[in-house]
């Protein structure tokens, strides 16, 4: 019995162990792709209707 609650509790922790490493992986590929020029002038936000250019209306669809 001694065994099978060890083998539950190491189950348990590796998959704790695999979340945490995937989501500090997937922050840090976030920050790295924002300190692009691209994606510096993100905040200043412009008004976009039907009758703006292609270009702006494209960059804010994404």
């Amino acid at each position: 019995m001694n065994y099978r609650q060890f083998v539950h509790g190491a189950k348990f922790w590796v998959w704790v162990v695999l979340f945490v490493a995937y989501s500090a992986g997937a922050v840090g590929v976030v920050l790295i792709d924002t300190y692009e020029d691209r994606y510096r002038a993100m905040s200043k936000v412009k008004l976009t209707t039907v009758k703006s250019d292609l270009d702006t209306r494209r960059a804010g669809a994404s």
